[in-house]
């Protein structure tokens, strides 16, 4: 009775705090993930698969195996994108006010929630504004206090559609996994 009437934001907060907590926890996590993507710049949807990894304090990795192999590796505000298969590299700073706009900023950021956005509860997930930026990431969370889908746009207006599942904890990730791979320029 008493949870009715609280008034929708404390829900959230108390929501965020458990998710905080159960990330918090942990020192790396791995899980496999599923992407609908709407991309702007070619107008089409794409669904991506693969792996996610993070390591504590600010590391994250995306390996994309379909459609088209990739590597992201996010360390602090930098964020390497490798195409193994056609042997090419891209490195950039991810500015501050558009990190949140970023999956992989996000998921590094799962312990600060609370500090780094406003969270209002929505019919069935949370909404995060960033506090520092614009736009907002919807999550949904599971019974275990764990994201199961994000769903965000970025700053050039692609729309994606995460779906996480297949968790795996402090597995001991090594550091090397969140090293940009090294690579040969194809001729």
């Amino acid at each position: 009775m008493l949870m009715i009437l609280l008034p929708a934001g404390e829900l959230a907060a108390v929501d965020v705090r458990a998710v905080q907590q159960r990330y918090a926890r942990h020192q790396d996590f791995q899980a496999s993930f599923s992407q609908q993507s709407f991309q702007v710049l070619v107008n089409k949807e794409i669904t991506f698969t693969g792996s996610l990894y993070y390591k504590k304090p600010d590391r994250a990795r995306m390996d994309v195996a379909s459609p088209q192999r990739q590597i992201i590796t996010l360390k602090g505000g930098t964020v390497t994108v490798t195409l193994p298969d056609e042997g090419t590299q891209a490195i950039q700073e991810v500015p501050k006010e558009i990190a949140s706009q970023n999956i992989l900023a996000f998921i590094a950021g799962l312990a600060n929630i609370d500090q780094d956005y406003t969270v209002r509860q929505a019919e069935d997930h949370l909404v995060l504004t960033p506090k520092n930026g614009s736009g907002a990431i919807n999550i949904w969370i599971d019974g275990d206090n764990l994201v199961k889908r994000v769903a965000l746009t970025d700053a050039m207006g692609n729309r994606s559609d995460i779906r996480l599942k297949n968790y795996r904890f402090d597995t001991g990730l090594k550091d090397e996994l969140f090293a940009p791979p090294k690579v040969s320029p194809k001729p």
